[in-house]
């Protein structure tokens, strides 16, 4: 049964896990194998070994353990008494592809939905699929031809795991496209998106450029459901559209979707990307058509420490008005013996920066542009903290990734370096697909 807050005059408090990435054959500390120079999987064979795996996760590693997410729990629970509810954006199962199969992904998502239910029993949870938790990897049939009758065989078994989550009259479009509609407060619709449809490596894409899985026209009966009857709406899904895997030409229709619908979509919650990030999406004379939150990864694949956000959402605009990453220092986890989660930065009182409408978060941007020590901030709170000299980021990498913090149409801009201008005419020539 979907539960709902209760108290609609007070500001919302949301917890935000993504890419959590478990691998379950991960024990703790010990030796690692390597594979296709991706990541490393805990072996009892020595003559194997490649690697030593920290108890608590290693960047090498392919996944956390499962006492590690377990740990992460115990912590929430402990001190975040006052969550009312948990967003959950994908990518739970680990990155060693080669050695799943369709029931073990399954296994995976429902050993890790079931700890959540123990340590957190009446905290609501809005879960979204990741491309890594289904088999094949990143591959979601999109056609009536492929999805047939309207049960696609890893919706319908994520949708008797998440039967907790999923209100009863949204379960068969959920089996058929993976998404659905819940409503946590009064004048609040959380709109969970299957934007895996838009990832440019799910093959099935192909096959209808015009709307893959048929989400966009679903998401736009949505929204005008919601415009019609006064409700704001968050989205929440594991791609942001605004990756740049992201199909260009679904991206293009999604911020026209975001135009015809302003001020409806009130924040985006995203995972996928593993930094802790956000994007500013912008449209003609830099109108601000909304906010995606881009969560920080469990895993710390890539390097970067494990971590998660919180935000508080304001009590009646239903935007965000202040975010928080909490981190634990893995190299500390693993050389003690046990993990500390600790605040690693909170938009208030780190960046002084209090949003008062979606246009102000294109104003944070330009301030992290141009002072430096704010840049270097926002450069070391990515990693949460994972060592990398200041100097390691030039002007070019600088460049970069406040280049990203924008989202442009790709079409008007090329696809490419979406916070730079370019006319038609340089345009004329680019591959939309």
């Amino acid at each position: 049964m979907v539960r709902r807050s209760k108290d609609l005059s007070r500001d919302v408090k949301v917890i935000h896990l993504t890419d959590l990435h478990v691998d379950r054959d991960y024990s703790g500390a010990g030796k690692g194998k390597c594979f296709l120079g991706i990541c490393c999987k805990s072996t009892n064979e020595t003559s194997d070994a490649q690697v030593d795996l920290g108890e608590w996760g290693d960047a090498q590693g392919c996944g956390v353990p499962l006492h590690t997410f377990q740990n992460l729990l115990q912590h929430i629970n402990e001190s975040h008494p006052d969550v009312d509810y948990i967003v959950w954006t994908g990518d739970t199962a680990a990155h060693d592809s080669w050695f799943q199969s369709p029931a073990a992904n399954l296994e995976t998502v429902h050993v890790v939905t079931e700890l959540i239910q123990k340590a957190l029993p009446d905290v609501p949870v809005y879960p979204a699929v990741g491309n890594h938790d289904i088999f094949p990897i990143n591959q979601f049939p999109g056609s009536d031809e492929v999805v047939g009758s309207g049960d696609f065989w890893f919706y319908k078994s994520l949708a008797s795991i998440w039967k907790e989550y999923i209100p009863e009259d949204q379960v068969q479009g959920f089996r058929t496209y993976g998404n659905f509609v819940v409503r946590p407060v009064e004048g609040l619709r959380i709109v969970v998106l299957n934007t895996n449809y838009c990832y440019k490596f799910n093959w099935f894409t192909y096959l209808d450029h015009s709307d893959p899985g048929k989400q966009l026209e679903w998401l736009d009966r949505e929204l005008k459901s919601a415009s019609d009857a006064g409700d704001h709406v968050h989205l929440v899904s594991h791609i942001s559209p605004g990756d740049e895997d992201c199909l260009v030409t679904w991206t293009h229709h999604f911020l026209r979707l975001l135009h015809k619908y302003r001020g409806v979509v009130k924040a985006q919650f995203y995972g996928h990307d593993h930094d802790d990030r956000f994007q500013v999406m912008v449209g003609d004379n830099d109108t601000v058509l909304g906010v995606a939150f881009l969560g920080p990864s469990l895993t710390p694949l890539r390097k970067m420490n494990p971590a998660y956000r919180i935000y508080t959402v304001d009590a009646h605009s239903k935007e965000v008005k202040m975010l928080e990453t909490w981190w634990m220092d893995l190299a500390e986890a693993n050389r003690k013996g046990k993990p500390a989660w600790r605040r690693l930065y909170n938009t208030v009182t780190d960046y002084r920066f209090r949003p008062f409408t979606l246009q102000d978060w294109l104003g944070f941007v330009d301030d992290v542009r141009r002072e430096e020590s704010l840049f270097l901030d926002y450069y070391r709170h990515k990693s949460r903290n994972w060592p990398r000299p200041p100097e390691s980021c030039n002007e070019t990498c600088r460049t970069l990734n406040t280049c990203n913090m924008i989202v442009r149409d790709p079409i008007k801009y090329c696809g490419a370096e979406r916070c730079k201008t370019k006319s038609p005419e340089e345009c004329k020539d680019f591959d939309y697909y």
